[in-house]
């Protein structure tokens, strides 16, 4: 689990270490009233790339040969 404090380190961090690894270009976050990231099922993507979570889960976090999720 990770925390973060402000909204630019949660997005930040996905795009350097998840987004980017994927090839995931385009994607958008929807966020609450208080200007914090909805996480839970909120994030935009194109359908090809939610697929690559799926074969990210298959692969036990390996994206490519390369461990990115643990």
């Amino acid at each position: 689990m990770i925390y973060f404090v402000d909204l630019d380190g949660l997005q930040k961090y996905a795009d350097k270490n998840l987004f980017q690894p994927l090839g995931i270009t385009n994607y958008k976050w929807q966020f609450t009233p208080q200007k914090v990231a909805n996480t839970a099922g909120s994030l935009q993507l194109r359908s090809l790339d939610y697929a690559k979570f799926g074969q990210l889960y298959k692969n036990q976090g390996a994206w490519n040969g390369k461990q990115i999720l643990s």
